[in-house]
């Protein structure tokens, strides 16, 4: 019977955009949606280019070493995050220590040598340092 229950309720659940998992009689519900929006992958990368230096933004296209983003920001100078792949995962710890000029509608980067996904939570974080003018 309670298996039968936890059955139900699981599909019940699962129907709703969460999934239960009985555990020793209990039952312990996870959020997908919500996880997946704290750490989900989108189209927004941080490239590395061979001389231009590194840009975050959406990616619209790849074609070889030819990248194209959209609302793109340099990331001229970076606190806060050991290295690029730091970023990308976490976003910076110290966004005020951070040069990162204004974003371009659109740049086409000729000698893209690293692109990095990046969680939405790192997205955040770099769309959210100051905007670094002279």
């Amino acid at each position: 019977m309670a298996v039968a229950v936890a059955g139900a309720v699981a599909m019940a659940l699962a129907m709703a955009g969460a999934m239960a998992v009985a555990m020793a009689g209990a039952v312990v519900t996870v959020n997908f949606f919500l996880l997946e929006r704290c750490f989900k992958m989108s189209n927004y990368v941080i490239v590395r280019t061979f001389s231009a230096g590194v840009f975050a933004g959406y990616l619209e296209s790849r074609s070889g070493r030819e990248v194209v983003l959209t609302n793109a920001r340099r990331l001229w100078y970076w606190a806060g995050a050991a290295s690029l792949s730091e970023m990308a995962m976490s976003g910076t710890k110290l966004p005020s220590e951070c040069k990162f000029p204004v974003a371009v509608d659109r740049v086409l980067l000729l000698e893209a040598i690293e692109i990095l996904d990046c969680t939405e939570a790192a997205k955040i974080s770099i769309e959210g340092v100051p905007v670094w003018t002279a």
